[in-house]
Order: structure tokens, then sequence, then C-alpha cells
């Protein structure tokens, strides 16, 4: 059994808001699904496939940033970091986020930022490289 990364693909969003549906307790149905990649942006999607099934997925919204000096940064905010409990140890998120980073500099985008959990806060410092501003 392979497990694919690859980007979005039409269709993917119902068993990707099922994922969450089924391990967490946050609700992620159709209605949020839209919202939070159509409505609020034209998201970059990665996902984490086997045999038909997503397993796995990673996320990033495009933002603009406007410096107090007027400048203007393309952005991204990575959310929804997310492997099934059960084959954590066959993919790691690192390469899921990795071809959504890989997507999202080919889209301009100048630098990606989040508010990650405090597993994946380790994940980005020591692998990712992210650099921390601080902590809530």
């Amino acid at each position: 059994m392979e497990i694919n990364i690859r980007p979005y693909s039409r269709g993917d969003a119902k068993q990707i808001f099922g994922l969450f549906q089924k391990y967490t307790k946050y609700k992620r149905d159709a209605s949020f699904w839209t919202w939070m990649n159509r409505i609020l942006s034209d998201s970059i999607v990665v996902v984490a496939e086997e045999e038909g099934n997503i397993i796995g997925h990673y996320a990033i919204l495009p933002r603009t940033c406007v410096l107090n000096n007027g400048l203007e940064l393309k952005a991204g905010l990575g959310v929804h970091a997310f492997v099934a409990p059960d084959r954590r140890n066959e993919i790691s998120i690192f390469s899921i986020s990795s071809l959504a980073y890989k997507l999202a500099k080919e889209k301009g985008i100048d630098f990606v930022y989040g508010f990650p959990n405090q597993n994946y806060r380790l994940i980005q410092e020591k692998i990712e490289k992210w650099k921390r501003v601080s902590l809530f």
C-alpha cells in the first residue's frame, strides 16, 4: 500500500472534513470547509491518500500582510495539520506540509505563519525550522 502526497482534487473535501469529524471534537463539516477554504481564500490544500482514502491533511490560507511602512507581503496561514492517529507511524505531517510549502512558494507566498498545537509546534520548530514568536 503506497501513500500518495498530493494537492487537493475536486471532491476531496468530504473525506477531509470526515477525517476531522471522526478523530477530533471540532465541527468540520461541508459548510465549514466551504467557508474556510473557498470564501476566506483560495487555499492551498495537500492531502495524504492511500487506496482512495484520505489519511492526512494540511492547508495554507493565502493572506496579504501590510507592514507599517506600507510594504505588502503575501503570507499564508497554516491550518489543520492532521494525520489519522492510526497512520502516524507510516506518514509524518512533515511529508504533507513540505509539499504545501512548495506550492505556496510557487504561488509567491513570502512566509507561512500559524498557531499550532503543542505537538505540531515541536515539529515546526525542530524539523521545519519555524521561528517561535510567542506562546499563547
